[in-house]
């Protein structure tokens, strides 16, 4: 799952629904429990999400401390593999093409 992904998985759950028209409308502008705007707000309907998007949401929802990130539970969220600011799928937080290339010229 890509960040993009996860994030309009994320928003379908938070408004309970699949339906574009009320996906555009979910209020994210001004969340009331925050009273901040949604961090994932530019990223709901298209467009690839970053990973700092996703941190930011994790520590509103964690009630602005970014320590209880790392003790989430909460593994049927959508977020959950993103939540500590890298993709789950990359080494290091970098593509493993990269971590190849950084290896190969340490024997250069």
């Amino acid at each position: 799952m890509t960040t993009g992904e996860a994030i309009r998985a994320f928003c379908r759950e938070c408004v309970n629904s699949h339906l574009k028209k009320v996906i555009e409308n979910c209020g994210g502008e001004h969340v009331i429990v925050t009273k901040k705007p949604c961090a994932l707000l530019k990223y709901r309907l298209k467009g690839k999400g970053t990973l700092s998007a996703i941190r930011k949401n994790c520590v509103e929802c964690q009630g602005g401390k970014s320590s209880m990130v790392s003790e989430c539970e909460t593994e049927t969220c959508f977020l959950y593999p993103f939540r500590l600011g890298r993709h789950p799928n990359k080494i290091g937080g970098v593509g493993r093409a990269a971590n190849f290339k950084k290896s190969c010229r340490k024997l250069i």
